[in-house]
């Protein structure tokens, strides 16, 4: 019966939680009431979408590193090079563009593909070699196809070494390829030394974000001509600012 599951009437429960609010000690110190219900908990919040997510994994892309990193030898270039910004160094090296490049990303409707035009012959390959310090860029050298070991020491002696003083550092990766002695003895000549990145180790070089920027401002103006590509390569290269560049040296010099 509905009388014996419930001896007391609605009202009269009521009046009993109210009656008894202040014998109900709680945590604040203040009374409480026995029978009112135990607040709920909101759910975590995205921050960037304003909506509510449950606390569980989810898919994501993994990253990938070379098993031949040597740890060791990275913690000792991190302790050497620690605090970028405040020392004299300067990083090489370079990078590709094609006639191919565009944006990755577009709006469109809901449930709809962006589509976009790209060339089938993306033409031959630019490359441009670039050094930068944490004082602002340096140099820069664009040529079509792959930079060669004669190209690679005119960007060193007839670009590089001008803007150098005594006692810089000139941070390089250690392809055996790009290794020429005639390039460390430039820089030696000139009063620099040479530091070498450690094997696997692209993190650690500014310049790496540094191109990331550089290509896609490339691909925001979709270049689809060998002049145009490198007047492109030139703007972009000359929008980086003092911000960006502190940035980039902070981050792998951490």
């Amino acid at each position: 019966m509905a009388g014996d599951r419930f001896p007391y009437s609605r009202r009269k429960r009521r009046h009993c939680c109210v009656r008894n609010f202040a014998s109900i000690p709680t945590p604040h110190g203040k009374s409480g009431n026995r029978c009112a219900p135990p607040k709920a908990i909101a759910p975590p919040v995205c921050p960037r979408f304003p909506v509510a997510y449950k606390l569980s994994t989810s898919l994501g892309k993994t990253s990938l590193l070379a098993s031949e990193r040597d740890e060791e030898a990275r913690q000792q270039f991190r302790d050497l090079t620690k605090g970028l910004e405040s020392k004299p160094f300067i990083f090489m090296d370079e990078m590709g563009s094609n006639l191919g490049l565009t944006r990755l990303y577009g709006r469109a409707e809901p449930g709809r593909r962006v589509r976009d035009h790209v060339p089938g012959d993306r033409g031959g390959n630019v490359s441009t070699l670039g050094a930068l310090s944490w004082a602002g860029r340096r140099t820069r050298l664009s040529v079509p196809g792959a930079i060669d070991g004669e190209t690679r020491l005119f960007f060193v002696e007839d670009l590089l070494v001008p803007t150098l003083k005594r006692g810089d550092m000139v941070g390089r990766d250690n392809n055996p390829l790009h290794t020429l002695d005639e390039i460390e003895e430039a820089l030696e000549a000139a009063g620099a030394g040479v530091l070498f990145l450690p094997a696997y180790s692209p993190d650690l070089n500014p310049l790496e974000p540094c191109w990331s920027n550089v290509k896609s401002r490339l691909r925001s103006r979709n270049p689809r001509t060998l002049p145009d590509l490198l007047d492109a390569v030139v703007v972009a290269f000359s929008s980086i600012t003092q911000c960006d560049l502190l940035g980039w040296f902070r981050h792998c010099g951490s």
